[in-house]
């Protein structure tokens, strides 16, 4: 039968809750690990950013918080259990908020606050290089006026995850594993295409290109196009988010025993 067969298709609190605690042994290693990696890292990535050097070993130290945030649906994996998940006295879309939420809300709370609030901290205990100020101002300049946008640019990647971690019955980790990593390789060369033919396009970029030595480049010339870039990456991100969710959903309801 189906899962929400025998279920009153009505939103309840307590059902939710009771979810939460099925899965709440899954949550138990990131809620401890994650914010003690990710505050460590502020600090280690903070202090190698003073020199341009540190800046290639703090690009590749970046790495593990992205790969915390974008495979965090695996910690799921811990307690999952078709059979069991299917009898659960809870619908689909109760167990789908209480994931989307932990993936969502929570991992990137996780991931990335303690990095940018020990980040901040270290500013008034030792002064940023004149690099990290450049770099800060350059993201600044790209972000601004992109409403938002900027931050969803990593959710394609989760969400892949997500969505295998809800759906697959068999070889779960293998397949969210390689389906998030061709996510982030579709995302890159997309990315990389779209940027190269907006450059092109750009007469202001071939003007600058054709004028200006490899130190006289305005800033705002290298940040008003990538801003555009971004709002666009963005804007993909969210529909992307959304539509994977709604298919998880569907699918989740579908599933039978």
């Amino acid at each position: 039968m189906k899962t929400d067969a025998l279920i009153p298709d009505t939103f309840q609190k307590a059902r939710l809750d009771m979810v939460a605690r099925y899965y709440a042994p899954a949550l138990r290693i990131p809620l401890i690990v994650y914010p003690c990696v990710s505050l460590a890292l502020g600090i280690v990535c903070y202090l190698l950013n003073l020199t341009v050097v540190g800046v290639i070993f703090s690009s590749l130290l970046g790495l593990i918080t992205t790969a915390m945030f974008y495979f965090f649906p695996l910690f799921f994996q811990k307690v999952s259990s078709p059979v069991v998940e299917t009898m659960l006295p809870a619908t689909a879309g109760e167990r789908l908020v209480f994931i989307a939420l932990c993936c969502l809300v929570l991992n990137p709370l996780m991931v990335f606050v303690p990095k940018y609030l020990a980040e901040w901290v270290m500013r008034f205990i030792f002064a940023p290089s004149e690099f990290q100020e450049l770099t800060d101002a350059l993201s600044n300049m790209m972000t601004e006026g992109t409403y938002g946008l900027n931050i969803l640019q990593g959710l394609p990647p989760l969400v892949t995850c997500m969505f295998v971690v809800l759906t697959s019955v068999r070889n779960t980790i293998g397949k969210a594993v390689g389906w998030t990593v061709a996510t982030i390789v579709f995302l890159t060369l997309a990315g990389a295409i779209t940027g190269v033919v907006m450059a092109l396009s750009d007469s202001s970029i071939q003007e600058i290109a054709k004028r200006s030595g490899p130190y006289d480049i305005p800033p705002e010339s290298i940040a008003n196009p990538l801003r555009n870039l971004v709002v666009i990456t963005g804007s993909f991100s969210l529909i992307y988010t959304i539509v994977m969710t709604w298919l998880a959903y569907q699918k989740m309801k579908r599933t039978q025993i």
